[in-house]
Order: C-alpha cells, then structure tokens, then sequence
C-alpha cells in the first residue's frame, strides 16, 4: 500500500520556510499560471508532465515536498501519484495558492 501524504496550512508551510527546514516547493499549476506568481523558489511541474517528469524533475523520493497548485484539487492528484511512486515525505498545501497571503514571485 503507498504511502499517505501529510495536509499543511499555508501558516505552517511558511514557518517550516522561515525556519530552514529543507523543503522543495513544487508548483502544479500550468507555466503560464506559475508565470502569474508563484511561491518564491518552487519548481514549476505542471500536473499533466508528473508522471513522465517526476523522476527527472524530482529526483530524491526521501526529500520532502511540499505540493501546491491553485486551489488543491490538482496538488492533491499529484500528492496521490507521487506517494504510489514511492515518494516518501510529501505534504500538500491545503488551499493552494489562494490562500497564500504571503510574498509571490513573479516570471519564470
């Protein structure tokens, strides 16, 4: 049975941040949404490029990830396919972006 992954609140993603803890921000929005804004150092993997990307884009299945896109319905697919991967430390961002009331950067 895969792995389950963790559910965090904006809040609590951006404390872990400010406090060094070694997390890969990945964004599942489309490029032209992540272009729009995004959070600060997220890697773009838009959701329809997971499962032929992943492995390339993500290489360390014991790192921890923390998934987000605009609302939560596509983080949460990509949080599913990841954890049957064999990705071990996943975490989505309940709400997505739009509950991010924090710095978003802007471009590519």
């Amino acid at each position: 049975m895969p792995a389950s992954y963790f559910h965090f609140e904006p809040p609590m993603v951006r404390f872990l941040l400010q406090n060094g803890e070694p997390l890969i921000l990945v964004d599942v929005r489309e490029r032209d949404e992540y272009a729009q804004g995004h959070l600060p150092n997220a890697i773009n993997l838009p959701l329809g490029t997971v499962e032929e990307s992943a492995r390339e884009v993500l290489p360390d299945k014991t790192a921890s990830y923390i998934v987000y896109c605009q609302g939560g319905r596509r983080s949460a697919l990509a949080c599913g396919f990841l954890c049957e991967q064999g990705y071990t430390d996943v975490i989505m961002m309940d709400g997505g972006i739009d509950r991010w009331p924090y710095e978003i950067a802007q471009g590519r």
